[in-house]
């Protein structure tokens, strides 16, 4: 269509009409489609093709060809329906090809009794998915969707299906002491039959070794290649810093707030002071500085900014494949404005857990920054895959792209699938109504915000964004939507 069309901008209707016959694809098909195209034809630049924002997209043609590569753009036509074709068939065969190497890893039920009873947490149960991600065969379901079933008396076939898997990990752990037994079941959902179970009884400071095990064999049993994936079983200093971790991280998650951001640090602190070999601490406050930042906290931004680069690297230096250190890097570089060490950095990561939804909703934040809103996307409907049940993070980002786009109907549509909205998220919805011409709810969205920074000020808004968003124009456009909700200069 774009090749016979040139100059002429060709609607997103049409494309699902023409190339898929109506059937029904999701938007991310043409989105990838468009890109596989791009890549084609070396169009980096997206001048070629271009994106026409809330209609489609407008072929190009440079204005030099020579007369006898004119008829090029009709010769490719076909290759580029082929394209789109292979681009959209991964979308619309995943549910029939997901099932044979799909995963998802439920919380672990605690036996233990006081007062050992939640001594553990989700470390097992989370060091185990955090192990299987490294097998390149498995797509393992992240965390944030999969424990979301704690404690719930649901079939795991109803579990699996509304997860996506259909391979399910599911187990008990009982602390006594210095003693931790683990009873751990793999199940077919397809047939409800036990693919594999053991019982294994260790010492709690081999509780790493014991995660391995038990990921090594699931993969066996699903013939995974594990040659690739071997993890390091760690000691008891190790364990000892992962749960100071796991604490961290409960309280981060527990609620968006300065107090929060503050008891991180000192568990981080703690956690250095104890263990000084492990990466654990590091990457605790690197987060947490990185998100003092990102939220206006911080009443020396270069002095936090510099020391979360220094905990960050550290981190790396300390557990070079430990993708959460290179997760924490990019955040870190991304803060800092440095959004082509934020991606490489993001990448790394993804190369040694190709299953971490966080780490892609990471990098299609890098991406939006530097206005890529299709790779952002792209990044964020994989993130989408592995992550079906998501948290505030991933329709945050989404919604934010699609506005960036200008195409604010579909950002209102995902920011409402944010049950409960943190007060920065309010902006996003005020500059939202805006772009749809709403100013009265604009208003209401932005007095939100305001009731928990009643300080706030445009210029404090363009002071927080300045560094990283380079877009062309975005930050402006931010800005004066932001202004015209009601934010005082």
């Amino acid at each position: 269509m774009l090749a016979e069309k040139p100059g002429e901008a060709v609607s997103k209707t049409v494309f699902f009409e023409k190339v898929w016959d109506g059937a029904h694809v999701s938007e991310d098909s043409l989105v990838q489609c468009i890109a596989e195209i791009r890549r084609a034809i070396d169009d980096e630049t997206k001048s070629i093709i271009q994106t026409i924002p809330r209609k489609g997209y407008r072929l190009v043609p440079t204005q030099s060809e020579p007369p006898i590569q004119r008829g090029f753009w009709r010769r490719i036509a076909p290759a580029m329906v082929v394209a789109c074709l292979i681009a959209a068939s991964y979308f619309l065969a995943a549910p029939s090809d997901k099932p044979s190497r799909v995963i998802a890893v439920l919380p672990f039920q605690d036996d233990s009794v006081e007062p050992d009873k939640g001594r553990l947490g989700d470390l097992l149960s989370g060091q185990i998915l955090a192990n299987l991600a490294r097998f390149p065969e498995l797509t393992v379901i992240a965390r944030n969707s999969s424990f979301r079933f704690r404690d719930e008396d649901r079939d795991i076939s109803e579990i699996a299906q509304e997860l996506g898997a259909n391979l399910i990990i599911e187990g008990s752990q009982q602390v006594e002491g210095s003693r931790l037994r683990v009873n751990v079941q793999l199940i077919n959902v397809r047939n409800g039959s036990r693919v594999w179970s053991d019982q294994i009884d260790a010492e709690i400071h081999d509780l790493l070794t014991v995660s391995s095990q038990i990921s090594s064999r699931v993969a066996h049993s699903v013939e995974a290649f594990v040659a690739e994936a071997q993890v390091k079983a760690g000691g008891s200093d190790e364990v000892d810093a992962l749960l100071m971790n796991l604490k961290a991280r409960r309280l981060l998650q527990s609620g968006l707030s300065k107090e929060n951001i503050a008891g991180a640090i000192a568990i981080g602190t703690e956690a250095i002071n104890l263990y000084p070999d492990q990466a654990w601490g590091h990457v605790i406050i690197a987060f947490a500085l990185r998100t003092k930042l990102r939220f206006g906290w911080a009443d020396n931004p270069e002095d936090d900014l510099e020391k979360a680069i220094s905990h960050a690297q550290k981190a790396v230096s300390l557990a070079p494949d430990n993708y959460v250190a290179h997760f924490a890097l990019g955040r870190v570089r991304m803060q800092q404005g440095n959004q082509t060490s934020a991606i490489l950095a993001f990448d790394t990561a993804l190369m040694l857990n190709p299953s971490s939804a966080d780490t892609l909703n990471a990098l299609a934040q890098s991406y939006f920054y530097i206005g890529q809103n299709e790779r952002a996307l792209e990044a964020l409907a994989e993130s989408a895959r592995i992550d079906p049940l998501p948290g505030f993070i991933h329709p945050w980002m989404s919604a934010w792209t699609l506005w960036q786009d200008q195409r604010c109907d579909d950002a209102l549509n995902n920011f409402s699938r944010i049950a409960a909205p943190p007060p920065p998220a309010h902006k996003l919805l005020a500059v939202i109504h805006v772009c749809r011409g709403e100013i009265e709810k604009a208003s209401d969205a932005l007095a939100n915000f305001l009731s928990s920074e009643p300080d706030w000020t445009a210029s404090r808004e363009r002071e927080l964004h300045t560094d990283q968003w380079i877009a062309d124009g975005a930050l402006e456009r931010w800005i004066d939507d932001l202004t015209a909700a009601g934010l005082p200069g």
